[in-house]
């Protein structure tokens, strides 16, 4: 009998042994499946994220090319308008030193007239009670004093 209990526990034991393999052997499969699921998951993300690297990327390379583009622009537009005032100025000094000259011909040429015509003669003196004003009002000729219109 004692065999028998011996043989009963030692073919128990050997159940229990083969269902502990069992069970080992397929939570095995099993820790491996899942680490094999892991692994294509994160290759896939890994695979995801550098498509999306590339992607952005390539927005970024265009949102700089028509960056550069717009400021080449902007720089050609300040340049034109910076030679066109410059043009501006320039034609408007020439203007005004044309202007200039017409003017100052005149008084020139009066000059040499009265300096060829007239000769020269001693200045008038001014009276001491005549005032700043009324010395660069008075004629050179006559000696009279300028006077508005309705009082000749």
């Amino acid at each position: 009998m004692a065999m028998s209990v011996n043989k009963g526990s030692s073919s128990e034991k050997e159940l229990l042994l083969k269902r502990l393999e069992e069970l080992m052997n397929q939570e095995k499969k099993q820790v491996t499946a899942d680490l094999n699921a892991r692994r294509e998951q994160l290759k896939d993300t890994k695979d995801s994220q550098l498509g999306d690297l590339a992607f952005l990327e390539k927005k970024q390379n265009e949102e700089l090319k028509e960056m550069k583009k717009r400021h080449e622009q902007e720089c050609d537009y300040i340049d034109d308008e910076f030679i066109d005032q410059s043009e501006h100025l320039t034609k408007e000094i020439e203007l005004l030193e044309n202007e200039l000259e017409s003017m100052s011909a005149p008084s020139q040429i009066l000059s040499a007239i009265v300096n060829a015509e007239v000769p020269p003669r001693t200045p008038t003196p001014l009276r001491s009670e005549l005032t700043e004003l009324q010395a660069e009002l008075q004629c050179c000729n006559c000696g009279y004093i300028c006077v508005p219109p309705t009082k000749i």
